[in-house]
């Protein structure tokens, strides 16, 4: 933390100048961070609610993997395994099989992961305010 209102000489000023502003960048990444998370966290719940109950597991497996490097927060919603596979054919509908063979019939698809990113659409911009804004 850098002290306010201290006493530095001239050949300092360099150095001062950069202390403050990395941790000015530090401050707001953790924020920025911390809304990115919460981000995550609203856009998994959306698609939760969106999505198809039949059994309640591919609801349930829906979860959030964060990636934070230096400069880079990444937040991905994504389904685990084994139920990965079915997000396409949910999302998109598919044909009908019995038996091994096709009937001919179509399944409706539940549009569940747009409600994720309609939400995500809305609030990127508050995040990136907040952030840097300094509010919580």
């Amino acid at each position: 933390m850098v002290k306010k209102n201290r006493r530095i000489k001239l050949d300092q000023l360099a150095d001062t100048i950069n202390e403050i502003l990395d941790e000015y960048e530090k401050e707001g990444n953790d924020r920025f961070a911390k809304g990115i998370q919460s981000m995550a966290n609203k856009a998994k719940q959306a698609v939760r609610d969106a999505a198809p109950q039949k059994t309640g597991a591919y609801a349930r497996s829906l979860a959030i993997k964060t990636e934070i490097s230096t400069r880079v927060i990444h937040a991905t919603v994504y389904a685990k395994a084994p139920h990965f596979r079915l997000t396409h054919l949910l999302e998109h509908g598919h044909a009908l099989v019995y038996f091994g063979h096709r009937t001919g019939r179509q399944v409706k698809g539940f549009e569940h992961w747009g409600k994720g990113q309609e939400l995500v659409d809305g609030l990127w911009v508050q995040v990136v305010d907040e952030a840097w804004s300094g509010r919580e």
